[in-house]
């Protein structure tokens, strides 16, 4: 996932954000980046937002988890299109048209 945000996405940003935030995806590699996505739980990140904290200010620790909470959220094409048709193919009225909202705007889970 890591890997594929760098190729993808970072190119496509200010030059200013690159170097930050590729040294952040960096780091979380570092840490997680043989695990499987299924296996990054919340638990497993409020442990890595804790081991942050402790090496770095708050704020710096906050963009930390704000780019792994982009890439979390970056679906490829074949993604989104594959997510679509599942949502299309659902019994549930809503979910393509609230899927469809919410990837237009970046709600999160929450919202």
């Amino acid at each position: 996932m890591i890997d594929r945000y760098v190729c993808e996405v970072l190119p496509h940003k200010r030059p200013s954000m690159v170097y930050g935030q590729e040294h952040q995806l960096r780091w979380w590699k570092s840490q997680r980046g043989t695990q499987l996505l299924a296996d990054v739980t919340p638990s497993v990140i409020v442990e890595y937002r804790n081991k942050l904290v402790r090496e770095k200010s708050n704020s710096t620790a906050n963009r930390y988890l704000a780019v792994l909470s982009h890439a979390f959220r970056f679906l490829s094409d074949e993604e989104r299109e594959r997510l679509l048709i599942s949502c299309q193919q659902s019994r549930n009225p809503y979910l393509y048209i609230t899927v469809i909202l919410a990837l237009s705007t970046g709600a999160r889970r929450g919202e």
